[in-house]
């Protein structure tokens, strides 16, 4: 019952429910911050801790920058202006947190884009929620729950597989 409100509020839509986090998936993500950011399930729930913080834009930029490394030539001039816009330049919608001489050499990028133009500025942003927000991440409610949840939902649905193997043995079923 509170793993299925607990993923209703992390996803959002009861169709969801069926692809919530798994036990396992969860011990991955307490591992390593790179286990939660390349993970969609991961960066949804870590996106949702991130916006009760008011520091989504971090993971909104990284993966914009992850998204824009894979476009074509043709679509990188606009693109990149977007994301500068977005995020980079000073007073943007949604600013990430970048040192002066970072935020200068992704302008002079931006220029002449390129696959690599933001790259500095995005291992500042992932460093910086890897030190910082994945941390916080990691004693949050949030995780301790799904943590909980998840290992309770694996044993109910480990007992329900064992109780059905044993029905078939009893009645020689394949």
């Amino acid at each position: 019952m509170l793993y299925d409100i607990c993923v209703r509020f992390i996803l959002g839509s009861p169709w969801e429910l069926i692809f919530g986090p798994t036990a396992a998936e969860v011990k991955k993500w307490k591992e390593s911050f790179n286990h939660v950011i390349t993970s969609e399930m991961g960066r949804t729930v870590f996106g949702n801790f991130l916006k009760s913080e008011f520091s989504k834009e971090n993971l909104d930029f990284w993966v914009a920058c992850e998204v824009y490394k894979k476009s074509a030539p043709s679509k990188m001039a606009n693109r990149s202006k977007q994301i500068y816009q977005q995020h980079v330049e000073a007073n943007a919608t949604n600013e990430v947190n970048l040192d002066a001489a970072t935020r200068e050499e992704t302008k002079k990028n931006v220029e002449n884009p390129c696959p690599c133009c933001f790259d500095e500025a995005q291992q500042m942003i992932y460093t910086l929620m890897e030190k910082d927000s994945y941390r916080r991440f990691l004693n949050s409610k949030l995780i301790q729950d799904l943590t909980r949840t998840t290992a309770a939902q694996e044993k109910k649905e480990r007992k329900i597989s064992d109780s059905a193997k044993n029905g078939q043995a009893l009645t020689g079923g394949a």
